[in-house]
């Protein structure tokens, strides 16, 4: 993966390593993400769609010479 994801790749990671569903449940990243696992913030619930937009737009031909969606997102919020 590029650097243009690794950011938000960073961000959740960290945000569903402190997650009730990983630190309490002891569930994978892949089952905490699925669509109604309990204990799973929406801000990992965001972080992980604009994960999958950006890798998206990765694979766009469009934004081929225009680069990818630059994605303004805050490094490490302690919101959780």
């Amino acid at each position: 993966m590029t650097t243009d994801c690794q950011t938000l790749r960073e961000q959740l990671e960290f945000c569903l390593s402190h997650s009730e569903c990983m630190v309490i449940h002891k569930k994978s990243a892949n089952e905490c993400l699925k669509k109604d696992t309990p204990g799973v913030s929406e801000s990992c619930r965001a972080y992980a769609q604009s994960l999958f937009e950006c890798k998206r737009g990765m694979m766009d031909n469009r934004n081929r010479f225009r680069g990818n969606k630059y994605f303004e997102t805050k490094k490490y919020s302690s919101e959780e």
